[in-house]
C-alpha cells in the first residue's frame, strides 16, 4: 500500500513539473507532448487524455500548440519575400493573374489637359433686337435645364422710342395689311390683263415682304417685347445677362449647352514636336486618380495638333474630342499621357500591378496557386494604363495584375487569423 501511495504521489510531482498541456486528439495531441518534454531522462510521461477547456471549447479545428504557433493558409509571410495567399481571398477582392509580355511601347508625353464644351454641342443665344432684359417669373440661371422651344426670357423696350418693339410691330403690322389690300384688288385685274406684268411683280413682292416680315415678328415678338427660345435642348453654360440689362441686336443673351462632347485641350513642348506629329492614342486620369480612362473607351480621336510656336504662346496645343464625362466640367483639368507611335519592344505591366515601398517598386510573382514572391522591379515609361519594366522580370513569368494591394496588406499583416476576436 505504502509503495502504491510513494508512486502515485511521484507521479503526481513529475506531472506537475512537467506542466501538463491539455491535447487534443490524435496528431495534434503527439506534437502537444512533444513540444513539452523538459529532459527528465528515464521518464516517458504518455498524456492520452484529452482536455475540455470550460467556456472555450474548439470544435472542428486543432490546435499546435508548440509555441503556440498557428498554420494558418488564408494569408501570411512565409518568409521575407514570398506570400501566401489563398484561394478563399482571392475570390473575396478583385484579384486577377497576368502573363507578362513584350509588346511595342512608344514615347510618352505627360501633360495635363483643360476641359472645354466642344463646339457642335452648344449654342449662342443672341438679341434680335435693342431692348431691356425680362427675366420670367422663375428665372433661368446656370445650369438650368431647358427645352427647344421653351421661352426663356424677354427683351422689352423699358419705355425707350429709340427702336421700340411695339412700334416696329406696328408698323410691319400696318405694312402688311396695304401690301395685303393692294395685291387683293390687282389679282382678279391680272386675270383679265388690266394689270400689266411689271405692275404685277411689284406688287406681289411687296407683299411678300412685307408678309415675311410680319410672320417673323409675329412668332419671335408679342406687342410689347421679344420672345427669347431656347434653339436646342440643354442646360444653360452660361447666362450673359442679368435681368433690367439693356443689350442691342446681335448681343449673346446666354450659352445653351448639351454637354455630350467634350475637348480636352493640352499644351506641348515645341522640342516634343516630333512625337505629337505621330500621335497613337491617349490615356485620361482624373486629378485625384480614381479614373482613368482610355481614348477609344470615351469614343474619342485626335482633332488637332499645333504647327508653330510664338513668344506669345511658346506651347504646342494639342486637342481631343470625347464622349463628356459627368465628373469632368468645362473649365476643368485632368492628366493626359500622350503616346506616340514606336518601334521599341519592350516588357510592360498594369499599372494596378505595381506597389510602392520606401521609393522602391515591386510586382508579385506567382510561384503557385496560392504563394507569390515579392520582387523588386525597375520602372521605365508610364502610358498612365502601363508601365515598362526595365529589369526584374521575364517573359512568361506570371504577375498579380489586379489586387496586388490587397496582397501586399496580407504580408503587412503577417496573417490574416481567422480565430481573431478571442484569446489563447
Amino acid at each position: 500500500m505504502k509503495i502504491l501511495v510513494r508512486t502515485l504521489v511521484y507521479a503526481g510531482l513529475v506531472c506537475a513539473g512537467t506542466a501538463c498541456k491539455p491535447a487534443s486528439s490524435g496528431r495534434s495531441a503527439e506534437k502537444g507532448y512533444e513540444a513539452h518534454v523538459h529532459g527528465h531522462e528515464g521518464h516517458d510521461h504518455d498524456h492520452d487524455h484529452d482536455h475540455d477547456h470550460e467556456g472555450h471549447r474548439h470544435e472542428g479545428h486543432d490546435h499546435d500548440h508548440a509555441g503556440h504557433h498557428h498554420d494558418h493558409a488564408a494569408a501570411a509571410s512565409v518568409d521575407g519575400n514570398t506570400i501566401a495567399f489563398s484561394r478563399a481571398l482571392q475570390q473575396k477582392v478583385p484579384f486577377g493573374i497576368e502573363t507578362v509580355h513584350y509588346e511595342t511601347f512608344g514615347p510618352v508625353i505627360k501633360t495635363v489637359a483643360y476641359v472645354e464644351p466642344s463646339p457642335n454641342d452648344e449654342v449662342k443665344v443672341i438679341a434680335k433686337a435693342d431692348g431691356v432684359v425680362i427675366y420670367p417669373s422663375k428665372p433661368f440661371i446656370d445650369g438650368s435645364e431647358v427645352k427647344a422651344g421653351q421661352q426663356v426670357l424677354s427683351i422689352g423696350s423699358g419705355g425707350l422710342a429709340n427702336n421700340n418693339i411695339q412700334i416696329r410691330f406696328n408698323e410691319a403690322y400696318n405694312r402688311y395689311r396695304l401690301a395685303k389690300a393692294e395685291y387683293d384688288r390687282k389679282a382678279p385685274l391680272r386675270e383679265d390683263k388690266i394689270v400689266s406684268e411689271k405692275d404685277w411683280m411689284r406688287v406681289s413682292t411687296e407683299y411678300n415682304n412685307a408678309k415675311t416680315e410680319y410672320e417673323y415678328l409675329r412668332d419671335n415678338f408679342s406687342k410689347q417685347e421679344q420672345m427669347v427660345k431656347a434653339p436646342m435642348s440643354g442646360y444653360i453654360r452660361e447666362m450673359s445677362v442679368r435681368n433690367g440689362e439693356y443689350v442691342t441686336a446681335g448681343q449673346t443673351l446666354m450659352v445653351i449647352s448639351q454637354n455630350r462632347r467634350s475637348f480636352l485641350r493640352a499644351e506641348v513642348s515645341p522640342r516634343r514636336y516630333a512625337d505629337v506629329k505621330n500621335i497613337e492614342t491617349a490615356v485620361f486620369r482624373e486629378k485625384n486618380g480614381a479614373r482613368v480612362y482610355t481614348l477609344d473607351e470615351l469614343n474619342g480621336h485626335l482633332v488637332s495638333f499645333g504647327r508653330s510656336a510664338t513668344l506669345e504662346s511658346p506651347l504646342i496645343p494639342v486637342v481631343f474630342e470625347i464622349d463628356a464625362v459627368d465628373t469632368w466640367i468645362p473649365g476643368s483639368f485632368v492628366d493626359v499621357y500622350i503616346r506616340a507611335i514606336g518601334d521599341r519592344e519592350v516588357l510592360t505591366v498594369p499599372n494596378t500591378a505595381i506597389v510602392e515601398e520606401m521609393g522602391s517598386y515591386f510586382v508579385f510573382v506567382r510561384l503557385t496557386d496560392e504563394l507569390f514572391e515579392k520582387r523588386q522591379i525597375e520602372k521605365g515609361h508610364t502610358d498612365g494604363m502601363r508601365t515598362e519594366v526595365k529589369s526584374g522580370l521575364l517573359a512568361g513569368e506570371q504577375i498579380v495584375g489586379k489586387g496586388a494591394i490587397s496582397v501586399k496588406l496580407a504580408q503587412s499583416s503577417g496573417a490574416l487569423d481567422p480565430h481573431a476576436g478571442h484569446a489563447h
